[in-house]
């Protein structure tokens, strides 16, 4: 799969624990190699969750933000929060009056 980041198609791959790299990652963003990884060691809900998280980390380095990993983290935790609680919240059709 491939996501579009700032302009930027991010590719996405689901790895093996070997393929993670050094430490116990659920995901790693790899800027040089326009890539996210995402560990299938875990249930779907957290490989999203992951996969948010992978996101913010990009748009940080991209966008210079200097957030740290706690930010990062409650970002995250934020974001999920709103899109599960809201599955079809970006579905919402816009008018000008109500």
């Amino acid at each position: 799969m491939k996501v579009r980041i700032l302009g930027i198609d991010v590719e996405v791959k689901v790895s093996g624990r070997g393929e993670m790299g050094d430490g116990d990652w659920q995901g790693r963003a790899d800027y040089i190699k326009s890539l996210i990884k995402i560990s299938n060691s875990s249930d779907e809900d957290n490989k999203r969750k992951t996969f948010l998280h992978e996101i913010l980390h990009y748009l940080n380095h991209e966008m210079d933000m200097g957030l740290k990993e706690d930010n990062i983290d409650r970002l995250e935790t934020g974001l999920y929060a709103v899109i599960q609680d809201n599955p079809h919240i970006f579905e919402y059709k816009w008018k000008d009056k109500e």
